[in-house]
């Protein structure tokens, strides 16, 4: 056995002892270091995870309230209009934006026994305008082709007013003058006489609905009276751009014909010459006229005119006179 006299015997025993210490010291610290960062780690993960649980529970909730939107949009609604119900998807009624706003609830509203919005309008004219909303807007000539000439055009731009739908017109001999295009790009129905000077052919597509949608646009302006008849050459193209309308039964079909000349008649006043032109076409016999009744032959027909019927939309009675 080793006996240490004096303190500087055992001091080289002390240094070994107390760097057994600080590494005892140091390996603690690291232990506990590196059990935070696990802790904390998990602590992270456990984050993620909760983070990731709540987005997705967010996420299916819009995605739910969306499905039950859509649902709720596709449902058929029926509208009670002066006592005629009208039936289509939620979706149609929806284009519409006063009839949007009135089945969101958001503005007061009256109902029937049996939960039927109740509405004071024309239950054909409520029919066109909501033609034409399920269109998009884009198709003007479904106002015309959808209304019974018993209805006057002055009636469907209240109603349309009254639904906050937009009525395009035209107020300018430049804007005629563009309109003319669409107006007269159709097949030059050989078998008329008369009116045969208006025709013009702007392509070698005709396009019939796009020239609808033009006479719908001249007939709307000549209700508003938003084209200067004082002007001669302004009167004169809109006099020739009706007798190519009238004349043209194939492509207007009864109803934007007979249409479009009352409201032309409200606001020009024709001279013994040119009523000679127009009578062949203006008389009742020739207004009623329906091509597509003796013609079936031509795939690019509009039967709708003359026809409220719509695959989307049922009535409670029938609305299809002339």
């Amino acid at each position: 056995m080793v006996i240490l006299n004096s303190y500087e015997d055992s001091f080289p025993l002390k240094v070994v002892g107390l760097m057994e210490l600080d590494c005892l010291a140091c390996e603690s610290i690291n232990s506990i270091k590196h059990s935070v960062l696990g802790i904390k780690m998990a602590a992270e993960q456990e984050h993620d995870s909760i983070r990731d649980e709540l987005t997705n529970s967010i996420l299916g909730l819009r995605l739910g309230r969306d499905e039950d939107e859509n649902t709720i949009k596709e449902e058929e609604i029926t509208i009670s209009a002066r006592g005629t119900l009208i039936k289509a998807r939620g979706s149609i009624f929806n284009n519409v934006p006063l009839l949007e706003t009135m089945l969101a609830e958001r503005i007061p509203q009256t109902k029937d026994n049996f939960g039927h919005l109740c509405i004071d309008l024309d239950p054909k004219v409520l029919h066109a305008c909501v033609s034409f909303g399920a269109s998009g807007f884009g198709s003007p000539g479904l106002l015309l082709t959808k209304l019974s000439v018993s209805v006057e055009i002055s009636e469907l731009m209240t109603t349309a007013d009254y639904l906050m739908i937009d009525m395009k017109t035209i107020s300018s001999l430049k804007e005629l003058k563009i309109l003319e295009l669409s107006l007269k790009d159709v097949k030059n129905e050989t078998m008329w006489k008369v009116a045969r000077h208006t025709y013009e052919p702007t392509g070698d597509t005709p396009d019939r609905h796009g020239a609808r949608d033009a006479s719908a646009e001249l007939c709307f302006s000549l209700n508003k009276q938003t084209l200067n008849l004082n002007d001669n050459q302004i009167k004169s193209k809109i006099t020739t751009d009706v007798l190519f309308v009238v004349s043209h039964a194939k492509t207007f079909g009864p109803r934007i014909r007979t249409h479009i000349w009352h409201e032309f008649q409200k606001v020009v006043s024709l001279t013994a010459r040119q009523m000679r032109m127009f009578d062949e076409w203006v008389s009742d016999r020739g207004l009623k006229f329906d091509f597509n009744q003796y013609d079936d032959s031509d795939a690019d027909s509009d039967h709708t005119d003359g026809d409220c019927s719509d695959g989307a939309i049922s009535w409670g009675e029938d609305l299809s006179d002339y």
